[in-house]
């Protein structure tokens, strides 16, 4: 009877302690997990550019606004113009709310267009926020003997690239499939840094993705001297500083037409996007969210983004869900033709 008792009473020691040793990581409080877990900023595009910067900016104050001050480590996953990060996330990164991830909204919309590249369905994302709703822009340089957009209907101009994905990529493609302009473009460059040099040395006459963030800071003597000319504006609404540069939608000649182009030029609303993987606990996303707008209206994360000539105009969460759902609701027709138009 006595060795029963002892065999039982280990039998129930010892459930217990597997019980405490299997006790889910979700039981602990977000605190809890942020103090012990470092978090992951996955940045989708090179060091040295415009998405580079703003994230590596936001990763020096994020961790204060997150419960547990966690730190937030940048790092650069880089290929196929930032397909291969949006694929890591959504496949293999752990869905506990250690690991973000900044892109760039063209490629957040590829599954959208059916490209098989993309193994990801952006609606399932957990998404955090924008850090600011842009409006691009392409430029050329000087020596290119371009003077406005409609110069591009006349003679051959080039325009680099890092790969047939992204803005740099897309939006000539489209000046050309969907209207017509006499665009080659070059692609094999790292990222939009390697094509602004390329446009320097004169490799190539023009870069687009040019964002007014960009320009107050890696180009702001070209620009304001006049070496790096912008032809034209690409977003649904004019944004002040280029004054009367056309739109891009001022070419469009149909409403057929238009739909097109706000599915291939209307994705800047994302602007500089934020996001974890799907399915993270809820109280983490909730907490990342907060955190992200928090940033965002620091006081001390402002100061040095001024500083930075960083344009900061944040998106949220629901604002971004909202325009994904609504891109992925267009009819197969528009979303064919804007396939199409984005297309080498």
């Amino acid at each position: 009877m006595r060795t029963t008792f002892r065999c039982t009473r280990r039998l129930l020691l010892s459930l217990a302690l597997l019980a405490s040793l299997g006790t889910p990581a979700t039981a602990e409080s977000v605190i809890e997990f942020y103090r012990r877990t470092p978090v992951s900023l996955q940045i989708g595009l090179p060091a040295g550019g415009g998405y580079d910067l703003y994230a590596r900016t936001l990763a020096r104050h994020l961790g204060r606004n997150i419960p547990g001050n966690p730190t937030v480590v940048p790092k650069n996953m880089v290929g196929a113009g930032g397909v291969r990060a949006a694929n890591y996330m959504y496949n293999v990164a752990p869905r506990d709310g250690s690991e973000i991830s900044l892109n760039q909204a063209p490629i957040i919309v590829l599954p959208v267009f059916g490209d098989p590249a993309a193994q990801f369905d952006p609606t399932k994302f957990t998404w955090l926020g924008s850090m600011n709703k842009e409006v691009a822009s392409c430029g050329v340089w000087h020596t290119s003997k371009i003077s406005s957009f409609n110069d591009l209907f006349k003679r051959e101009v080039t325009f680099g690239a890092s790969g047939t994905g992204g803005m740099l990529a897309h939006h000539p493609f489209a000046f050309r499939n969907l209207l017509g302009a006499k665009i080659k473009v070059v692609v094999g460059y790292k990222g939009s840094n390697d094509v602004n040099l390329a446009m320097e040395r004169g490799e190539v006459d023009g870069a687009c993705a040019l964002f007014v963030s960009t320009l107050e800071t890696r180009w702001k003597d070209d620009w304001k001297s006049g070496r790096l000319k912008i032809i034209v504006q690409v977003g649904t609404e004019n944004h002040p500083a280029f004054g009367e540069v056309p739109n891009i939608f001022s070419y469009a000649k149909t409403n057929e037409e238009r739909q097109v182009m706000k599915l291939v030029f209307g994705q800047g609303v994302l602007g500089r996007p934020l996001f974890a993987p799907p399915g993270i606990p809820a109280d983490r996303r909730e907490a990342l969210r907060k955190a992200l707008l928090d940033t965002l209206s620091d006081p001390a994360f402002l100061e040095e983004a001024e500083k930075l000539r960083m344009e900061i105009n944040p998106a949220t969460a629901t604002e971004l869900e909202g325009v994904l759902i609504e891109f992925a609701s267009y009819p197969a027709n528009i979303i064919t033709k804007a396939k199409m138009a984005i297309g080498p």
